[in-house]
Protein backbone atom coordinates (compact mmCIF):
# COMPACT_ATOMS: atom_id res chain seq x y z
CA UNK A 1 0.00 0.00 0.00
CA UNK A 2 3.20 2.10 1.00
CA UNK A 3 4.25 1.75 -2.02
CA UNK A 4 1.09 2.12 -4.18
CA UNK A 5 0.89 5.75 -2.26
CA UNK A 6 4.44 6.57 -3.60
CA UNK A 7 3.66 5.44 -7.28
CA UNK A 8 0.48 7.55 -7.14
CA UNK A 9 2.47 10.70 -5.74
CA UNK A 10 4.92 10.36 -8.12
CA UNK A 11 2.84 9.91 -11.02
CA UNK A 12 1.25 13.28 -10.36
CA UNK A 13 4.62 14.78 -10.61
CA UNK A 14 4.75 13.22 -14.06
CA UNK A 15 1.95 15.18 -14.93
CA UNK A 16 3.12 18.30 -13.35
CA UNK A 17 6.66 17.66 -15.32
CA UNK A 18 5.30 17.52 -18.74
CA UNK A 19 2.69 20.41 -17.79
CA UNK A 20 5.72 22.35 -17.33
CA UNK A 21 7.82 21.46 -20.18
CA UNK A 22 6.26 24.59 -22.30
CA UNK A 23 5.81 26.91 -19.20
CA UNK A 24 9.36 26.33 -18.53
CA UNK A 25 10.41 27.33 -22.42
CA UNK A 26 7.32 29.90 -22.70
CA UNK A 27 10.15 32.67 -23.81
CA UNK A 28 10.87 30.48 -26.90
CA UNK A 29 7.58 29.75 -27.19
CA UNK A 30 6.63 32.79 -29.74
CA UNK A 31 9.72 32.88 -31.73
CA UNK A 32 9.34 33.22 -35.54
CA UNK A 33 11.86 31.68 -37.84
CA UNK A 34 13.65 29.38 -34.94
CA UNK A 35 15.36 27.89 -37.06
CA UNK A 36 17.37 31.05 -38.27
CA UNK A 37 18.27 31.54 -34.56
CA UNK A 38 21.35 30.44 -32.93
CA UNK A 39 20.26 31.61 -29.01
CA UNK A 40 17.75 33.29 -26.72
CA UNK A 41 18.86 35.65 -23.43
CA UNK A 42 16.25 36.62 -21.43
CA UNK A 43 16.82 38.12 -17.22
CA UNK A 44 17.20 34.75 -16.06
CA UNK A 45 17.35 32.09 -18.74
CA UNK A 46 19.37 30.46 -21.66
CA UNK A 47 18.19 28.68 -24.59
CA UNK A 48 19.91 27.45 -27.68
CA UNK A 49 18.74 26.00 -31.18
CA UNK A 50 20.01 24.00 -33.82
CA UNK A 51 19.70 25.10 -37.35
CA UNK A 52 16.18 23.13 -37.86
CA UNK A 53 15.06 25.54 -34.85
CA UNK A 54 15.00 22.82 -32.23
CA UNK A 55 15.27 23.24 -29.06
CA UNK A 56 18.54 21.89 -27.80
CA UNK A 57 18.91 23.60 -24.31
CA UNK A 58 17.27 25.45 -21.74
CA UNK A 59 18.67 26.53 -19.01
CA UNK A 60 17.14 28.76 -15.81
CA UNK A 61 18.35 28.99 -11.81
CA UNK A 62 18.36 25.43 -11.35
CA UNK A 63 17.18 23.00 -13.56
CA UNK A 64 18.51 22.46 -17.13
CA UNK A 65 16.40 20.36 -19.77
CA UNK A 66 18.13 18.32 -22.56
CA UNK A 67 16.00 17.33 -25.48
CA UNK A 68 16.49 14.68 -27.90
CA UNK A 69 15.12 14.41 -31.11
CA UNK A 70 15.08 11.15 -33.51
CA UNK A 71 15.47 11.41 -37.31
CA UNK A 72 11.71 11.74 -38.01
CA UNK A 73 12.23 15.49 -35.67
CA UNK A 74 10.30 14.02 -32.94
CA UNK A 75 11.35 14.39 -29.30
CA UNK A 76 12.96 10.90 -28.59
CA UNK A 77 14.20 12.11 -24.58
CA UNK A 78 14.01 14.60 -22.56
CA UNK A 79 16.60 14.88 -19.60
CA UNK A 80 16.37 17.12 -16.86
CA UNK A 81 19.30 17.73 -14.74
CA UNK A 82 19.50 19.71 -11.21
CA UNK A 83 22.67 21.49 -11.36
CA UNK A 84 25.04 18.74 -13.28
CA UNK A 85 22.77 15.86 -11.57
CA UNK A 86 20.37 14.01 -13.66
CA UNK A 87 16.80 14.24 -12.34
CA UNK A 88 14.85 12.77 -13.96
CA UNK A 89 14.19 11.84 -17.64
CA UNK A 90 11.03 11.05 -20.14
CA UNK A 91 11.98 8.28 -22.90
CA UNK A 92 9.16 8.41 -26.02
CA UNK A 93 8.21 5.66 -28.20
CA UNK A 94 6.68 5.85 -31.71
CA UNK A 95 4.25 3.63 -34.02
CA UNK A 96 4.94 3.00 -37.62
CA UNK A 97 2.77 6.21 -38.52
CA UNK A 98 5.04 8.29 -36.61
CA UNK A 99 3.00 9.01 -33.46
CA UNK A 100 3.25 8.98 -29.97
CA UNK A 101 2.19 5.30 -28.03
CA UNK A 102 4.46 5.67 -25.37
CA UNK A 103 5.72 8.11 -22.83
CA UNK A 104 8.00 6.41 -20.03
CA UNK A 105 8.98 8.76 -17.11
CA UNK A 106 11.98 7.68 -14.76
CA UNK A 107 13.65 9.19 -12.16
CA UNK A 108 17.14 8.22 -10.65
CA UNK A 109 16.59 5.57 -7.73
CA UNK A 110 20.49 4.48 -6.30
CA UNK A 111 22.13 5.53 -9.26
CA UNK A 112 19.81 3.11 -11.30
CA UNK A 113 16.57 4.66 -13.75
CA UNK A 114 13.24 3.60 -11.49
CA UNK A 115 9.82 4.04 -14.30
CA UNK A 116 7.59 5.81 -12.29
CA UNK A 117 4.73 5.86 -14.63
CA UNK A 118 3.78 5.49 -18.56
CA UNK A 119 1.87 7.70 -20.45
CA UNK A 120 -0.40 5.11 -22.90
CA UNK A 121 -2.54 5.75 -26.01
CA UNK A 122 -5.64 3.80 -25.82
CA UNK A 123 -7.80 4.63 -28.73
CA UNK A 124 -9.01 6.73 -31.49
CA UNK A 125 -12.29 7.61 -32.97
CA UNK A 126 -12.67 10.13 -36.27
CA UNK A 127 -15.17 12.14 -36.45
CA UNK A 128 -16.73 14.72 -39.05
CA UNK A 129 -14.34 17.63 -37.43
CA UNK A 130 -11.46 15.56 -36.85
CA UNK A 131 -9.91 13.16 -34.63
CA UNK A 132 -10.07 12.44 -30.68
CA UNK A 133 -7.85 10.36 -28.70
CA UNK A 134 -7.58 9.04 -25.62
CA UNK A 135 -4.31 8.63 -23.68
CA UNK A 136 -4.52 7.27 -19.96
CA UNK A 137 -1.53 6.70 -17.46
CA UNK A 138 -0.57 2.81 -16.69
CA UNK A 139 -0.54 3.92 -12.38
CA UNK A 140 -3.04 6.65 -10.80
CA UNK A 141 -6.39 6.14 -13.48
CA UNK A 142 -5.44 9.24 -14.58
CA UNK A 143 -6.64 10.12 -18.44
CA UNK A 144 -6.21 12.24 -20.91
CA UNK A 145 -8.36 12.59 -24.14
CA UNK A 146 -7.52 15.46 -27.10
CA UNK A 147 -9.41 16.78 -30.18
CA UNK A 148 -7.57 17.45 -33.03
CA UNK A 149 -9.39 19.17 -36.00
CA UNK A 150 -9.01 18.38 -39.83
CA UNK A 151 -5.78 20.13 -39.87
CA UNK A 152 -4.07 18.51 -36.86
CA UNK A 153 -4.47 21.57 -34.39
CA UNK A 154 -5.69 20.57 -31.10
CA UNK A 155 -8.76 22.09 -30.42
CA UNK A 156 -9.59 20.58 -27.08
CA UNK A 157 -7.90 18.47 -24.16
CA UNK A 158 -9.49 17.16 -20.96
CA UNK A 159 -7.43 16.00 -18.02
CA UNK A 160 -9.12 13.87 -15.64
CA UNK A 161 -7.99 12.77 -12.31
CA UNK A 162 -10.99 10.64 -10.40
CA UNK A 163 -8.83 9.85 -7.35
CA UNK A 164 -8.44 13.53 -6.30
CA UNK A 165 -11.22 15.01 -8.00
CA UNK A 166 -9.55 16.85 -10.22
CA UNK A 167 -10.96 17.85 -13.90
CA UNK A 168 -9.15 20.18 -16.37
CA UNK A 169 -10.26 21.37 -19.46
CA UNK A 170 -8.85 23.74 -22.30
CA UNK A 171 -10.66 25.25 -25.29
CA UNK A 172 -8.43 26.72 -28.24
CA UNK A 173 -9.21 28.89 -31.25
CA UNK A 174 -6.98 29.84 -34.10
CA UNK A 175 -6.40 32.87 -36.43
CA UNK A 176 -6.49 31.20 -39.94
CA UNK A 177 -4.23 33.04 -42.52
CA UNK A 178 -5.02 30.52 -45.30
CA UNK A 179 -6.12 32.91 -47.92
CA UNK A 180 -3.43 35.25 -47.39
CA UNK A 181 0.02 35.49 -48.82
CA UNK A 182 2.40 33.94 -46.20
CA UNK A 183 6.05 32.97 -46.84
CA UNK A 184 6.78 29.67 -46.28
CA UNK A 185 10.01 28.01 -45.38
CA UNK A 186 9.28 24.68 -44.27
CA UNK A 187 6.28 22.49 -44.59
CA UNK A 188 6.05 20.62 -41.21
CA UNK A 189 4.03 16.96 -40.80
CA UNK A 190 0.76 17.89 -38.71
CA UNK A 191 1.82 14.14 -36.91
CA UNK A 192 4.45 16.42 -35.10
CA UNK A 193 1.76 19.05 -34.25
CA UNK A 194 -0.23 16.06 -32.52
CA UNK A 195 2.86 14.43 -30.97
CA UNK A 196 4.12 17.84 -29.54
CA UNK A 197 0.56 19.02 -28.16
CA UNK A 198 0.49 15.64 -26.69
CA UNK A 199 3.58 15.91 -24.69
CA UNK A 200 3.48 19.57 -24.05
CA UNK A 201 -0.17 19.80 -22.99
CA UNK A 202 0.07 22.43 -19.92
CA UNK A 203 -2.22 24.29 -18.12
CA UNK A 204 -0.18 27.64 -17.60
CA UNK A 205 1.63 28.12 -20.17
CA UNK A 206 1.59 31.88 -21.63
CA UNK A 207 2.68 30.85 -25.05
CA UNK A 208 2.57 27.41 -27.42
CA UNK A 209 4.75 25.80 -28.82
CA UNK A 210 6.51 27.18 -31.31
CA UNK A 211 5.28 25.19 -34.60
CA UNK A 212 2.22 25.61 -33.76
CA UNK A 213 3.21 29.71 -33.70
CA UNK A 214 5.81 30.33 -36.21
CA UNK A 215 4.02 32.16 -38.65
CA UNK A 216 6.63 31.26 -41.50
CA UNK A 217 5.66 27.59 -41.22
CA UNK A 218 1.80 27.17 -40.57
CA UNK A 219 -1.25 28.90 -41.77
CA UNK A 220 -2.95 29.23 -38.40
CA UNK A 221 -2.16 30.65 -34.69
CA UNK A 222 -3.87 30.91 -31.40
CA UNK A 223 -6.62 33.48 -31.53
CA UNK A 224 -7.87 32.09 -27.82
CA UNK A 225 -7.73 29.89 -24.92
CA UNK A 226 -9.70 28.99 -21.91
CA UNK A 227 -8.77 26.97 -18.94
CA UNK A 228 -11.43 25.22 -16.73
CA UNK A 229 -9.86 23.57 -13.76
CA UNK A 230 -12.45 21.62 -11.39
CA UNK A 231 -11.04 20.58 -7.74
CA UNK A 232 -13.90 19.54 -5.48
CA UNK A 233 -15.83 23.31 -4.17
CA UNK A 234 -13.17 24.88 -6.40
CA UNK A 235 -13.03 26.18 -9.69
CA UNK A 236 -10.97 28.54 -11.71
CA UNK A 237 -11.16 29.36 -15.52
CA UNK A 238 -8.39 31.74 -17.08
CA UNK A 239 -9.00 33.06 -20.67
CA UNK A 240 -6.03 34.56 -22.91
CA UNK A 241 -6.30 36.28 -25.79
CA UNK A 242 -3.50 36.67 -28.54
CA UNK A 243 -2.52 38.93 -31.11
CA UNK A 244 -1.78 37.98 -34.46
CA UNK A 245 1.77 37.66 -34.31
CA UNK A 246 0.61 34.35 -31.86
CA UNK A 247 2.28 36.29 -28.36
CA UNK A 248 -0.65 36.35 -25.59
CA UNK A 249 -2.07 39.79 -24.94
CA UNK A 250 -4.61 39.56 -21.89
CA UNK A 251 -5.59 36.57 -19.60
CA UNK A 252 -8.06 36.67 -16.91
CA UNK A 253 -8.39 34.81 -14.37
CA UNK A 254 -11.52 33.77 -12.05
CA UNK A 255 -11.78 32.16 -9.53
CA UNK A 256 -14.69 30.35 -8.06
CA UNK A 257 -15.62 28.94 -4.49
CA UNK A 258 -19.19 26.86 -4.31
CA UNK A 259 -20.28 28.81 -7.60
CA UNK A 260 -18.96 32.18 -5.90
CA UNK A 261 -16.67 34.27 -7.64
CA UNK A 262 -13.66 34.69 -4.99
CA UNK A 263 -11.16 36.31 -7.08
CA UNK A 264 -10.37 38.21 -10.34
CA UNK A 265 -7.00 38.77 -12.16
CA UNK A 266 -5.98 40.37 -15.16
CA UNK A 267 -3.07 40.33 -17.04
CA UNK A 268 -1.85 42.68 -19.82
CA UNK A 269 1.18 42.35 -22.21
CA UNK A 270 2.99 44.81 -23.99
CA UNK A 271 5.36 43.86 -26.44
CA UNK A 272 8.38 45.69 -28.55
CA UNK A 273 9.89 43.89 -31.64
CA UNK A 274 12.51 43.24 -33.94
CA UNK A 275 12.64 43.30 -37.46
CA UNK A 276 12.00 39.80 -37.55
CA UNK A 277 8.96 39.83 -35.92
CA UNK A 278 10.14 38.67 -32.48
CA UNK A 279 9.60 40.71 -29.43
CA UNK A 280 12.71 41.56 -27.39
CA UNK A 281 10.92 43.39 -24.63
CA UNK A 282 7.67 41.95 -22.71
CA UNK A 283 6.03 44.67 -20.28
CA UNK A 284 3.42 42.97 -18.06
CA UNK A 285 0.88 45.06 -16.13
CA UNK A 286 -1.07 43.10 -13.35
CA UNK A 287 -4.49 44.79 -12.61
CA UNK A 288 -3.87 47.51 -14.19
CA UNK A 289 -0.36 48.29 -12.68
CA UNK A 290 3.26 47.80 -14.31
CA UNK A 291 4.34 43.84 -12.58
CA UNK A 292 7.83 43.12 -14.27
CA UNK A 293 9.54 43.87 -17.53
CA UNK A 294 11.31 41.26 -19.73
CA UNK A 295 14.16 41.87 -21.91
CA UNK A 296 15.15 39.22 -24.33
CA UNK A 297 18.39 39.07 -26.23
CA UNK A 298 18.07 36.82 -30.03
CA UNK A 299 21.43 35.51 -32.11
CA UNK A 300 19.95 34.70 -35.35
CA UNK A 301 22.51 32.93 -37.43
Amino acid sequence: MKLKIIVLILSNIFLEHIYSQSARIKHVADLIGDNEIISVNTNSEEYQFNSKGQLLLAQGFVFTDSIVYNQNGNIKAIYTYKYEELRDKIILKYDENNKIITADYFVPVNKKDHLVNTLLFESQKKTPNGIIKNYKFKEGNSTLQFHFNNQGLMKKEITIHPLHGYYWQEEIEYFDFSNKKRKKSSIINNILFENKWVLYHNKNNEGIISEFNNSQSTNFAIKSKKNIQKNLNFTRINRYEYDSKGNVSKMTEEQFKNDELEKKIVYEYKYVYDNRGNWTNKIIYYNGKKDSNINRTILYR
